[in-house]
């Protein structure tokens, strides 16, 4: 199972990482703070987005609304 777990492979990242989280989300393990902190050990660019309200997908309209801003500005910012 480990196999297939990002953090299995983080070494093999180099592309900018957003994520985005509801802390409610219990398909997400707690894990990804260890994949962050691999990636930003290794200089690559991260953000991680948290919505208190939200599981699994963010669906709350104003999540959504943030998410959505924040995905467009992340791009806007990684593809230059």
């Amino acid at each position: 199972m480990f196999e297939n777990s990002p953090i299995a492979h983080v070494e093999k990242v180099i592309t900018p990482y957003l994520l985005l989280i509801g802390e409610k989300d219990l398909r997400v393990a707690p894990h990804y703070r260890a994949f962050i902190r691999n990636l930003l050990a290794r200089g690559v660019p991260c953000k991680i987005l948290t919505y208190p309200e939200s599981a699994h997908p963010i669906e709350e309209v104003d999540a959504y609304a943030d998410s959505t801003i924040n995905i467009i500005r992340w791009f806007q910012k990684s593809l230059k």
